[in-house]
């Protein structure tokens, strides 16, 4: 009967993507300090709670000053049955993409329910037996979005079960009644095989009058036997006495030692016919409101039922200690049918998302002249309201707690209660995501990062890559002006005063951030926005830790005069962390490389991985969790796999672009444009690790993919990409000023916009035109040329025919020789054309 709910919590596994509950009362305080530990431990799911609006809008009222994530780490979605009505089932659904467990019972999410009280649970996964019963609680879930305001909150926890692939051929619903589809009690009786000849009660709550267990009596045809608990049960001697002698009510006491002092607040059915035995376990009370009301009156009530043996009936009993006679009983009782008043103005739900806050309402007096408690108006204007209505209002940042002022005709004011905001952007984070940001939360307390936590963190982002949840909401891109997008003219680039524009901006902007403010920008590129003021308790969690104490700062710190076998052994972790990172590395590389995944990937998440994983390369540079050999390589690898490709082929991405059409390609650049990724690529490609020849290859090979995708590195507004600039520059380039980093990004724009044009030069003009139109010459090692592409001469060589000279092709990397009279020097057709351009070439071209 009692089972330990958070120990069956626990060992639902690793894996799980959604925990929905089905609650009447709940406790806040008890959820954030028990509850949200525990789901860390089998893959920190998304949480959704349904809960009785009455029962938890008291509680918040009590616990709203220590309550912190609410609304943003798991959503509470009060359901509002009436003032005689009580929304209350007790359930616990945990859903993997492979496989789901569920809880039917009769504890609320509290500390009593889920871990004081003597409960009663019935528990199932998705085998054979399980199924039936997942599929009728599925039909469940399918219509709670009917009794809730703003249904739409609904949408991402139910649509995660219903994509799992357990969830698919789901069998016919049995095994589980529900109140709101038709009265229990007549639902009891029809699942019965045959009459009943005995019946056992177990329930802590009854109507005044005994009518509904007068009514089970009657209906099934057979004594019983109510199980009370000494001066705890929810029935007085008076209620007893009136009792006909087919119903007795006799003591019983949890059996076990450490359980006797628990309150039995289990709700359990036993019936046992001529040749079966059937048992009850759920949420239902024997209360008229919960077992024989209609649809339209009755409480919310889950039972589950299922045949059992005798064994199993015994070992049910075996539980409690159960004395033939009638135990002290209490003198007062609390009734389970009272009804609850509501506020004269209440909110019903608030949710912020893409800076709008939509609030909807119930009022029972004519209302109007709407703000909210801060003075702020809505966009809409209702007029005068009396019943349900809806209201919005811009939002900026955070917005944890909302109370409504409305004022009737006379100019009297109605404030509301304060209600809770469901944060979208937060609350939409896929769970791998959730698993980042938790990691780099705990990481961000910590100057330096070590191995083992760039292991992790490396490791939950490769499982961040397997997830196609798009994100959405409040989170994300921080915008600062009005702009949408910069279109750069070849003449804007190259103009004299824009590299002074660029860098009086980033003057401007240097003032203000703190070494670790590019975890901003990290932060959101996981679709978590931590804010800019710093006034937030989340915020201070990441940014303030700056100032903590030096013991705060050690990680894996060694003495001041470490033995020569510690920094030996020390060595040797740190080397194992290495090469563990890089595998995690490769194996990333891989995943990009792959074109279903580019295909497959929502687009704004692609554009968030590559600056992430920027960043976070970098980071591990800084921190010497890689070399610069690694970061060398490392980068390479995960440019050809994305860009440039391998032996002149394109990478998955310009693969993936190239199959688009012009409507697809402009939303799919829409969507990839962002100023985080071009200041995450520019920070990232930094060129303090490359020399020589692969230096020399990597800036030809970013100016190509520049000319190919200009909007990729333009980024959107200006000011909005410097300031991005600027906040990644002063931590992950900490020695270099921060007039460098955008002197490289505006080269890149420059030898992009430079290649662009050389391109349309030469598109027309066929190579035998070109040697047609050329008098001789002579060409050095460096020098662009136009072979149907272009190219770099490798030796001197004469431009005439019977000469030859070795080349390297800027796309694939591959080296052929080629007749002299064939090669063009793009330098020829620029010098008197463009003088800034040529220069950009020679520039390029010399590194």
């Amino acid at each position: 009967m009692r089972h330990n709910i958070l120990a069956w919590l626990e060992s639902t596994g690793p894996s799980a993507d959604q925990v929905i509950v089905l609650t009447h009362n709940i406790d806040f305080l008890f959820l954030e300090a028990v509850l949200l530990p525990k789901l860390r431990a089998i893959g920190d799911p998304s949480l959704t709670i349904f809960a009785d609006s009455a029962s938890a809008a008291a509680t918040f009222k009590t616990q709203a000053p220590l309550i912190w994530e609410l609304g943003k780490r798991y959503r509470v979605i009060p359901v509002d049955l009436g003032p005689w009505r009580r929304f209350h089932p007790k359930a616990i659904l945990v859903s993997s993409r492979d496989g789901a467990q569920l809880a039917i019972g009769s504890g609320n999410l509290t500390a009593g329910g889920w871990s004081g009280n003597f409960e009663a649970w019935a528990t199932y996964s998705s085998d054979a037996e399980g199924l039936p019963v997942l599929a009728s609680f599925a039909d469940v879930l399918n219509g709670l979005p009917q009794l809730v305001a703003m249904p739409e909150r609904t949408d991402a926890s139910l649509t995660s079960v219903t994509s799992s692939s357990w969830f698919s051929g789901l069998p016919a619903p049995d095994g589980l009644l529900y109140s709101l589809r038709r009265p229990l009690l007549d639902q009891i009786a029809e699942v019965l095989p045959e009459p009943a000849s005995e019946v056992w009660v177990i329930s802590p709550y009854f109507d005044p009058t005994l009518t509904a267990l007068r009514e089970f009596a009657d209906r099934v045809g057979a004594a019983i036997k109510v199980l009370a608990q000494p001066l705890r049960a929810g029935i007085t001697s008076d209620m007893a006495d009136s009792l006909p002698s087919t119903i007795r009510v006799v003591s019983a006491t949890p059996r076990a030692e450490q359980d006797r002092t628990r309150f039995m607040h289990a709700k359990v059915y036993l019936i046992r016919t001529a040749n079966h035995r059937v048992i009850f376990i759920g949420s239902a009370n024997c209360s008229q409101a919960a077992l024989t009301k209609g649809v339209t009156s009755a409480n919310a009530e889950l039972l589950a039922f299922k045949s059992i043996s005798e064994k199993d009936w015994n070992d049910f009993i075996e539980e409690l200690e159960i004395l033939e006679e009638q135990p002290l009983l209490p003198e007062a009782v609390s009734i389970d049918d009272d009804p609850r008043d509501a506020p004269s103005l209440r909110i019903n739900g608030a949710r912020l998302e893409d800076g709008l806050l939509q609030i909807t309402f119930s009022c029972s007096l004519p209302l109007a002249d709407w703000r909210l408690s801060n003075g702020e108006r809505p966009r809409n204007n209702p007029g005068s309201v009396i019943g349900d209505g809806s209201l919005s209002f811009a939002q900026t940042g955070e917005v944890r707690f909302v109370a409504l002022i409305g004022s009737s005709a006379d100019g009297y004011e109605v404030r509301s209660p304060e209600m809770w905001v469901d944060d979208e952007g937060l609350l939409s984070l896929p769970t791998p995501a959730r698993r980042m940001q938790r990691k780099l939360r705990d990481a961000a307390s910590k100057a330096v990062w070590s191995a083992t936590e760039y292991s992790e963190i490396f490791e939950i982002f490769s499982d961040n890559l397997t997830d196609t949840t798009p994100y959405s909401g409040s989170s994300g891109r921080e915008q600062t002006t009005d702009e949408q997008s910069t279109e750069y003219t070849l003449d804007d680039i190259f103009a004299e005063g824009f590299a002074s524009s660029v860098s009086q901006s980033a003057a401007n902007q240097q003032s203000g951030f703190g070494d670790d403010d590019f975890l901003k920008t990290l932060f959101s590129l996981f679709g978590w926005d931590i804010g800019s003021d710093g006034e937030d308790g989340s915020t201070s969690d990441v940014t303030d830790r700056e100032e903590a104490s030096d013991a705060d700062l050690r990680d894996e710190e060694l003495p001041t005069n470490p033995s020569p076998v510690l920094e030996q052994t020390t060595a040797k972790a740190m080397e194992r962390h290495r090469k563990r990172l890089l595998k995690v590395v490769t194996s990333i590389t891989s995943v990009l490389d792959d074109d279903g995944f580019i295909a497959q990937r929502p687009v704004k998440r692609l554009s968030c991985d590559i600056g992430a994983l920027g960043l976070l390369l970098r980071k591990a540079h800084l921190d010497h969790a890689l070399t610069d050999e690694d970061l060398a390589n490392t980068t390479a690898n995960i440019w050809r796999a994305l860009f440039a490709g391998n032996g002149g082929a394109d990478g998955s991405l310009l693969r993936y672009w190239s199959s688009l059409n012009g409507e697809q390609k402009e939303r799919f650049q829409t969507d990839m444009q962002d100023p985080r990724l071009v200041a995450a690529l520019t920070v990232w490609f930094y060129p303090d690790w490359t020399r020589g020849e692969e230096r020399r290859w990597f800036n030809l090979s970013i100016a190509l993919i520049a000319a190919k995708l200009p909007w990729l590195l333009r980024g959107m507004a200006l000011a909005d990409t410097v300031r991005e600039l600027t906040r990644l520059s002063r931590r992950l380039l900490p020695t270099v000023k921060i007039e460098k980093p955008i002197d490289i990004w505006i080269q890149w724009l420059r030898d992009g916009a430079a290649l662009m044009h050389i391109a349309d030069l030469f598109k027309d003009v066929s190579q035998r035109e070109l040697a047609q139109n050329r008098a001789g010459g002579r060409v050095s090692p460096g020098d662009l040329l136009w072979q149907g592409g272009l190219c770099v001469a490798l030796n001197i060589a004469e431009l005439q025919k019977g000469n030859y000279g070795r080349v390297r092709f800027l796309a694939s990397g591959e080296e052929k020789t080629i007749s002299g009279d064939y090669l063009y020097p793009v330098m020829d057709l620029l010098a008197d054309e463009n003088r800034a351009l040529a220069n950009q070439i020679k520039t390029l071209t010399s590194i």
